[in-house]
Formats: C-alpha cells, structure tokens, sequence
C-alpha cells in the first residue's frame, strides 16, 4: 500500500479514507466490511457464531505496512 500511496502522491495512510465515487464507503470501510464478511462464513461453515463486526481502524491498525 506504501508504494501505491508514494506513486499517488497520497501521504501515508490517506488512501484508506479516499472513495472510488462520492456514493461510496471509503476503501477502509470497504477492507472492513469484506473481513467482517469473511468472518460470518467461515463462521457459517464451521456452525459457529460469528465474533462480531470489527470496526475498520481497528484492522487497519492490525495491519503490518
């Protein structure tokens, strides 16, 4: 993501607030919304309860850059 940012001109962290279109989430909320889906399946398939919904600050501070 580094190198996309420094390619962009964005500073560093920026482009997970940006949106592809106003009517948008931003692509941190977009990153959070794909784990959170990610969880209830694998959730769904294991017949267990999801964990919860995580918001997305807290997976991108989990995130190693």
């Amino acid at each position: 993501m580094e190198a996309l940012e420094s390619f962009k001109g964005f500073e560093a962290g920026a482009i997970l607030g940006e949106r592809l279109a106003p009517d948008m989430i931003t692509f941190g909320e977009q990153f959070s919304v794909i784990c959170n889906k990610v969880e209830a399946h694998i959730a769904k398939l294991n017949a267990r309860r999801p964990a919860g919904t995580t918001r997305h600050r807290d997976v991108i501070s989990g995130v190693e850059h």
